[in-house]
Formats: C-alpha cells, sequence, structure tokens
C-alpha cells in the first residue's frame, strides 16, 4: 500500500493467497483491507487483512472458484465476495462468518458491492452470448430491508403518478 499523497511505499501485504490476487478494496474508515484470490487451483477466498500490520484478521472461504469481486458494507461490518462460481455471498467482516449466499444467479459473478447506506446489494452476472458470441451481462439489485436472514431480489419501482389537482387549484377563477 502506498501514500496517496507521497507515493511512498508504506505497506506490503505477505502472501496470504497462495496465487495471485485480483483486487484489493479498503473499509470505510481505512482500517481493513479485503482482497479477493485469482488462484484458480484451489485458494477460493478473500482475506481481511489489517491495513496497518498487514495480519490476516479473517479467511473468507466458500468459494468453488475464483473470487472476482469483494467489498466492505459502508459501516465495514459486511463484506460482499462474487464469484465465478456463480455465488455472491455477505460475510461478516469481523468474524469472517459466513451470513448468507444471494439466491439467483445463473452464470459468473463478476462483481457485487453495497450501495454507501448498505440497504441494497448490486451484483453483475455473464448472463451468455447472442447469436454473434457478444457476451451479455445481467444486473441483479438485492434489497437488504430488514437485514435478515432472506435477502429478496427488489421490484423494479412502480412508475410515477400523476398527482391530482389540488382542491385550491380547482377553486381559483381563471385571469
Amino acid at each position: 500500500m502506498w501514500d496517496a499523497e507521497t507515493g511512498k511505499l508504506m505497506l506490503t501485504l505477505p502472501n496470504g493467497h497462495p496465487g495471485r490476487v485480483y483486487l484489493a478494496s479498503f473499509s470505510g474508515d481505512g482500517r481493513r483491507v479485503v482482497t479477493a484470490s485469482l488462484d484458480h487451483t484451489a485458494d477460493h477466498t478473500a482475506r481481511v487483512w489489517d491495513a496497518e500490520t498487514g495480519k490476516v484478521l479473517a479467511l473468507l472461504k466458500g468459494h468453488t472458484q475464483v473470487v472476482r469481486s469483494a467489498s466492505f458494507s459502508g459501516d465495514g461490518r459486511r463484506i460482499v465476495t462474487a464469484s465465478n462460481d456463480n455465488t455472491v455471498r455477505v460475510w461478516d467482516a469481523e468474524t469472517g462468518k459466513l451470513m448468507l449466499t444471494l439466491p439467483g444467479h445463473t452464470g459468473g459473478v463478476l462483481t457485487a458491492s453495497f450501495s454507501p447506506d448498505g440497504t441494497v446489494i448490486r451484483t453483475a452476472e455473464l448472463a451468455g452470448s447472442d447469436d454473434e458470441g457478444k457476451k451479455s451481462i445481467r444486473v441483479r439489485i438485492f434489497d437488504t430491508r430488514p437485514a435478515s436472514e432472506t435477502f429478496l431480489p427488489r421490484e423494479p419501482a412502480p412508475p410515477p403518478r400523476t398527482p391530482a389537482p389540488s382542491p385550491a387549484a380547482k377553486e381559483k377563477p381563471p385571469q
């Protein structure tokens, strides 16, 4: 990790993943970093690190293929991971315990992230190819309210309604 103002190297995380790391992302308070493994052999994990000491704080283990994305919720209490194994998982950021797996993905999931207030998780997955071989991406939105063991896909918002004229507007004489 580098100092953003000076460019000075501040910390190198030890090689906690046996293979390559796909990404690293800070918690909102900057005290922790989560990394996602790009190892195609065995290490299908994400890891939570202390950003000051480089010590591993939690191992997020449960995916069966490459972990492509890992990010903290805004309050730093949860982490969401996305994997080529068609799953999105939500973890307790302190303990590393799996909280739940989001349902419905049928393709490798490229990314997952929380909204800034933590009430929504957005995912993007591979959704196949058209006749010309162009790959398509499907975005899913999950509402996390109320925070429980069941996260349901968010229904599209109804179309906006045209407000009815107020009674006062009806009584005004034309000018």
